[in-house]
């Protein structure tokens, strides 16, 4: 019987195909499989049946049903011996009965419980066989039944559970139970083999390669599942699983036949992967992933596994055991949740529960297949391994900046912190000593980073999207700048990470490359160096809940704050090496600071000090208490507080009890002490307390930050550049300033420095806003001036200008960041005549835009929300441009997703990683761009057909519009988000929100130079360097930049003389001619001769002479006129020290050329007492040897500050000259202005 049975289950037939990007159903699909050629994919909903041809996605054949929820097994092998029913599918009939929630959340969740548990135990379940082109079920076998097929229909195995027992199910259905099983295996017209178990056969497949099976069978006393394999001629078992408590999920072959895979839940949205080695009968590796599993199989020619989640498909490599591939199936296919993502060669299939623009759940399905190319920009996971970070032998320039808002981690040594910033993605390590920054990287996901207690390596964790349960583990050795990577790590229980909570790290006290770390459990894990697996020690605290912080004292002991169960606290201290811990302290206590064999808390207004669980000392203070900090080195006390006033206070508070108020002038919003005493703080980036009678040392460099109001412009040709309100030319090394109160844009004309100017002139009823337009020394005003309302000054005037994309046309607008809602409507202006053409007041607050068609322009409305339609919509109005009109209106539409725009190349940044490319008059998707970091602006070269995309961790991504959806090329140009892109010739130019500006090459696809804007006691000053490291800096910034080489810092001005190059730095730019740049490079010769230095190309090569300087005894405050300077200069280059220059704030300590030392010396012992200026003395030492080679300067900083002022005198020397020996260059006011000035000082004086 049972043979016949299966001769009567007949089947299959493919064909071919090519892609659509997405279907959506207009209901819930039930399964989706497709054919093994990929040729094929078939859908089942409720009432109908989908086959759909691969790769177009497009409709086939679609078919009604009468079946009972029916779900798609396979498409069934061909039948040799009825060829002309070779297009057949194996699906499956669920009796399924929903319940009521079922009909408003979907039916997927409970048919898949169903098929998995229930199926078979009543009388209408089935399995069938259903024929595509003939539309109907051509075989149906109602029962307990599963069964698979060989190369061939008629050679297969069937398996089919007895009937132990029926009765009546609470539905009135009957119910069926079984204990017994019989398979039937036929793998020849003539041969066949039959066997009886005693266990329920759940699930079956066979495998033609080695003419086995593989079946999933339960106990029916113990109810536990187990997988196992037989060999189909004899029923041997080849492999078998140990018992599982949960029902596996999936089961399929390696395509040799030699792997099985199979998965269970674990637990609540926890699950394993298993894969098994057939002929070893063993389980050669198990996979655990953090959720629940919609699907799994072998992919990329059996060497990986693919599965996916509600949330991600993942595809793991077998050889290294890691994630090589990972996506977000919600975000990037756009779908609520993912159910299936099934490999097909150079494809991912997908099929997603749709969603609303609202962002809910819809009862729909949505199927796309998708490129792997396509997503690799997002997929492709790293694997783990050694990087280089920094250069080894050469130097890395760092730009002293910081991230706006950061977090701050100190070693305990209190040497070096690292800084975490821009979305935590963003890690900078600093030297404290030094004030300056080793170390600037950014991650693809969220990290946080821990240097240890040596200031060379760091610890650090990168969460996989920002999920603590999955994240990389690295580490970074700053002198050699190799960063060590794990692959993707997965927590699981028993090893380190087994939460999905962030940790908190820190390094070991007088132990090198060695942290501690917690992630709230009751754990303490060491790590030593890249290991991936740490030492570890559990404690058991009674009450416990979580760990909120953990600190250490000198000696290394750990002291960990854990929430209890009496929602108090409870101080523990934790001696690792022993594996012990004491309880401190149990109550209301904030995070403990280790302070002399005892802690130190926070408590309302006080500082209490607690020793053996004992209060022993408390300090109140008046007014609200902030922050405290140690000063260990003088034992000394920080506190910060507000009086009751609002002034801001800085206490010290000296071991007697003494204290010392200091009015802050700005509110701190964090402090640490240095181990040299130097009082840091964070308060518009760090710097460091010197005395309320001087001005802080700010560490980092100001750089202007440009806000959307701050319009970036190019001149046509690109040699002018516009940013900040300054015009930089980069031909001959000018600047020019523009109105600080206008919006200027460069447009093309007569002039290259050609430039229309939106502005707001006069004052009351007279105050009016236009354009001008500047072409030289000519300035023309447009005839179209705007009134301002006298009581709409605020917010009516526009403040912003586009230009079209022809040049010929500008609109301005008041920014929709503008808070007025009386504000002014758009305007139109023709460039040609300046006049301006004002849209109907009906558009008042409407946004207008240039399409790519440069003959029109829109007006779009603000987004509003459908309450109808549970949709957001806007309204669009088109115009056409007209000369002499201005405009005239074509039509009106109401949208609700993107509007269809005139023009080739209309492009939008959708969703920050998306650039989506729109056909022409339409809003069908031609083609998507694809970035893993978010995109803020983008530009398109249509000469080119290259598409620009600036990044927010300072990335520039580049497209091949006829290319693939990953971008061609990456490279690093700024060091935070790029807000602009502009093309002009062939440069592309980047701007940062910090004023960076790159040059970006398109004929060479390279770098060329960087500019970068710094703020100078409100002045805007400039560096300009180019890729191997070449530059020129105006004086002022010479400090906000440096090298970084071994884990060392070198100041720039310790190349200064070799390095400010600006004939390299122009020539890189390529605007200069040859004769500029020849006086460029001999005015560099003649600086370096002045001073007696060889000129070198090779600046930074090692050099001979060395200064060895105690700094660290000096001090940052001196109550006294002189200071001792005492050094040793020495050249290891077998030659002789020649002279020294020592400056005091850039003043030369004897003569400009230097101090001369003994002739035929290598080595010079330099003692002096020097004279300090009151208030900030900035000390620099240079040694130079007999080749004119220089040391690395050395530099110290100290604040003369005498208890009494001294009397001052004021000298003034002025000199004016009015009359010369050539006439024609005489002056009117020169000589005169000179005597003026003295005239007036000496009155006042």
């Amino acid at each position: 019987m049972l043979k016949t049975i299966l001769f009567f289950l007949i089947s299959l037939c493919t064909v071919k195909s090519f892609a659509q990007p997405k279907v959506r159903l207009g209901s819930e699909a039930l399964s989706v499989v497709i054919s093994g050629g990929n040729e094929f994919a078939a859908v089942t909903t409720a009432d109908s049946l989908f086959v759909y041809r691969l790769p177009e996605l497009t409709l086939y054949k679609k078919s009604k049903h009468q079946l009972r929820y029916p779900v798609l097994k396979r498409f069934a092998a061909s039948s040799f011996q009825h060829p002309d029913m070779n297009d057949v599918l194996v699906l499956q009939e669920n009796n399924l009965n929903l319940s009521a929630s079922a009909y408003n959340m979907g039916i997927t969740a409970e048919l898949d419980k169903y098929n998995r548990t229930t199926y078979g135990e009543k009388l209408k379940d089935s399995i069938s066989l259903w024929s595509i082109s003939k539309e109907r079920v051509i075989s149906k076998l109602a029962g307990n039944y599963h069964f698979d097929f060989f190369t061939f229909r008629e050679m297969g195995v069937f398996a089919m559970n007895y009937i132990s027992n029926a009765y009546l199910g609470m539905d009135g259905d009957s119910v069926f139970t079984s204990k017994k099983a019989a398979i039937l295996s036929q793998w020849d017209t003539e041969k066949s083999m039959q066997t009886e178990i005693n266990a329920v056969v759940k699930r079956l497949v066979t495998c033609p390669v080695n003419l086995s099976f593989a079946i999933i069978t339960q106990d029916p006393a113990s109810s536990k599942y187990r997988v196992t394999v037989k060999k189909t001629e004899t029923h041997k078992t080849l492999f078998e699983s140990a018992e599982m408590e949960r029902l596996p999920a999936f089961l399929e072959y390696s395509s040799d036949g030699k792997k099985l895979l199979f998965a269970y839940a674990t637990g609540f949205r926890s699950s394993v992967i298993q894969v098994g080695d057939i002929y070893k009968n063993k389980i050669m590796q198990t996979i655990p992933v953090a959720d629940d599993l919609t699907n799994l199989a072998f992919a990329n020619y059996d060497s990986a596994v693919g599965y996916a989640t509600p949330s991600v498909w993942v595809r793991w490599n077998l050889q290294d055991a890691r994630i090589e591939k990972q996506i977000s199936g919600t975000a990037f296919f756009s779908g609520f949740k993912l159910f299936d993502a099934i490999p097909a060669e150079n494809y991912l299939f997908v099929h997603t529960q749709a969603m609303s623009e609202m962002g809910m759940a819809l009862p729909q399905s949505e199927l796309q297949l998708t490129p792997l190319e396509d997503f690799a920009v997002f997929a492709n996971v790293e694997k783990g391994g050694t990087e280089t970070v920094s250069l080894f032998e050469g130097y890395n320039m760092q730009l002293n900046d910081l991230p706006d808002f950061f977090d701050l981690r100190f070693n305990p040594e209190k040497t070096h912190f690292t800084v975490i910033g821009n979305n935590n993605k963003r890690l900078q390590v600093w030297d404290a000593r030094r004030r300056k920054k080793l170390l600037d990287k950014y991650f693809t996901d969220r990290i946080d980073g821990f240097v240890d207690a040596s200031g060379r390596f760091v610890w650090v964790i990168e969460y996989k999207d920002g999920d603590a349960s999955r994240y990389r583990l690295r580490h970074i050795d700053l002198k050699t700048g190799v960063m060590t990577s794990s692959d993707q790590l997965v927590a699981t229980h028993g090893s380190f990470k087994n939460n999905s909570s962030l940790v908190q790290a820190i390094a070991v006290p007088g132990e090198p490359n060695a942290w501690y770390v917690n992630d709230e459990d009751n754990y303490i894990w060491k790590f030593k160096g890249s290991q991936i697996t740490p030492e570890k020690y559990e404690f058991d605290v009674p009450g416990f809940r979580a760990v909120r912080t953990i600190s250490l004292d000198d000696k290394g002991n750990i002291y960990a704050n854990i929430y209890n169960s009496n929602t108090q606290r409870t101080i523990i201290q934790v001696d690792f090496a022993r594996k012990a811990y004491k309880i401190i302290a149990e109550g209301e206590f904030s995070s403990p600071q280790p302070y002399r064999e005892g802690l130190l808390f926070e408590s309302g207004n006080n500082v209490v000090f607690l020793k053996d669980g004992k209060m022993e000392n408390k300090i109140s203070v008046d007014g609200k208490l902030i922050r405290f900090a140690i000063d260990k080195k003088l034992d000394r006390m920080y506190v910060q507080l507000i009086r009751d006033d609002g002034t801001d206070v800085l206490r010290i508070i000296d071991p007697g009890g003494k204290t010392t108020d200091h009015i802050l002038k700005e509110r701190l919003m964090g402090m640490d002490v240095l181990d040299n005493g130097e009082l840091m703080y964070i308060a518009k980036g760090i710097k460091t307390f010197v005395d309320d009678k001087a001005d802080p040392i700010s560490w980092d460099a100001s750089l202007p930050k440009s806000n959307a109001m701050d319009h970036a412009s190019v001149s046509a040709s690109g040699r002018y550049i516009l940013n900040n309100k300054l015009i930089i030319d980069l031909q001959a090394a000018n600047r020019y300033p523009t109105d600080p109160f206008a919006q200027t844009v460069f447009v093309k004309g007569k002039d290259e420095m050609e430039r229309i100017e939106l502005f707001s002139k006069g004052w009351g009823k007279d105050k009016f806003f236009s354009i001008r337009r500047i072409s030289g020394a000519d300035t023309i005003f447009s005839d179209t001036k705007i009134t301002i309302p006298p009581d709409l000054l605020s917010g009516y005037a526009h403040n912003d200008l586009m230009i079209s994309p022809d040049g010929k046309w500008a609109v301005t607008a008041t920014n929709v960041l503008e808070t007025d809602e009386q504000r002014a409507g758009p305007i139109l202006w023709n460039l040609k005549t300046l006049h301006g053409f004002t849209f109907p007041e009906i558009f008042r607050d409407q946004i207008p835009f240039f399409s790519s068609d440069t003959s029109r322009i829109f007006l779009m409305s603000d987004v509003k929300f459908d309450q109808e339609l549970m949709v957001n919509h806007y309204t669009l109005h088109e115009f056409a441009l007209d000369e002499r009109k201005g405009f005239s209106f074509i039509k009106k539409a109401k949208n609700s997703q993107e509007a269809p725009l005139p023009g080739e190349y209309n492009f939008l940044l959708s969703e920050f990683t998306n650039l989506i490319w729109y056909e022409p008059g339409t809003s069908k998707v031609k083609k998507t761009f694809y970035s893993a970091a978010d995109m803020h602006t983008y530009a398109f070269s249509k000469e080119k057909k290259l598409l620009f995309g600036g990044t927010s961790n300072g990335l520039l991504q580049v497209w091949d519009i006829n290319g693939a959806s990953s971008p061609l090329q990456t490279i690093q140009v700024t060091n935070d988000q790029v807000k602009d892109i502009k093309i002009a010739g062939d440069k592309v130019y980047i701007f940062s929100v910090t004023s960076n500006i790159a040059v970006y090459s398109l004929s060479e696809k390279k770098l060329l130079a960087n500019i970068q804007f710094i703020d100078k006691a409100g002045e805007q000053k400039l560096a300009m360097y180019t890729p191997d490291k070449f530059f020129n800096v105006d004086p002022e910034a010479v400090e906000s930049l440096h090298f970084v080489k071994q884990g060392a810092i070198f100041p720039l001005s310790s190349y200064e003389l070799q390095g400010n190059r600006p004939d390299k730095v122009f020539k890189a730019f390529g605007f200069a001619d040859k004769t500029y740049i020849e006086t460029l490079q001999k005015s560099w010769q003649t600086r370096l001769k002045r001073v007696g230095v060889q000129p070198s190309e090779s600046f930074l090569a090692s050099r001979g002479p060395e200064v060895n300087w105690d700094r660290e005894k000096l001090p940052l405050i001196s109550a006294q006129p002189t200071l001792g300077l005492s050094f040793t200069a020495t050249d290891t280059s077998k030659s002789t020290l020649s002279k020294l220059l020592i400056t005091v704030n850039g003043v030369p300590l004897g003569r400009r050329t230097g101090i001369a030392t003994p002739a035929g010396k290598s080595s010079y012992k330099f003692e002096r007492s020097i004279q300090l200026n009151s208030g900030k003395n900035l000390i620099s030492v240079i040694a130079i040897n007999a080749k004119g080679e220089e040391s690395i300067e050395q530099t110290h900083e100290v604040y003369y500050l005498p208890k009494q002022q001294p009397s001052s005198k004021i000298l003034y020397i002025g000199v004016g000259v009015s009359k010369y020996l050539d006439s024609s260059k005489n002056l009117v006011y020169a000589a005169k202005d000179v005597k003026d000035i003295a005239a007036r000082l000496k009155y006042f004086a």
